[in-house]
């Protein structure tokens, strides 16, 4: 399962272990989808952020693409 706050993204394990995603460069998120290309699309106060599955598991050094609006996005979402 994904846990998305505030303050952070987390998953949590078939054990339910919680493992918090230190390493997302935003912590204020809102929502995810996963598209069935295996891409995450991490709605934020900051715009959108995208990254494959297996960099966002990886909980290393993360390079997502982010849409904010200086590439066309008319507003930002805000809480």
């Amino acid at each position: 399962y994904w846990i998305v706050t505030g303050n952070s993204l987390a998953v949590m394990d078939e054990d339910y272990q919680i493992t918090t995603l230190n390493n997302f460069p935003y912590s204020n998120n809102f929502d995810l989808y996963e598209n069935s290309a295996g891409e995450f699309w991490i709605l934020s106060s900051n715009g959108i952020y995208v990254l494959r599955r297996e960099e966002l598991l990886r909980n290393g050094k993360m390079d997502p693409q982010h849409y904010g609006r200086s590439d066309g996005m008319p507003c930002i979402t805000t809480a």
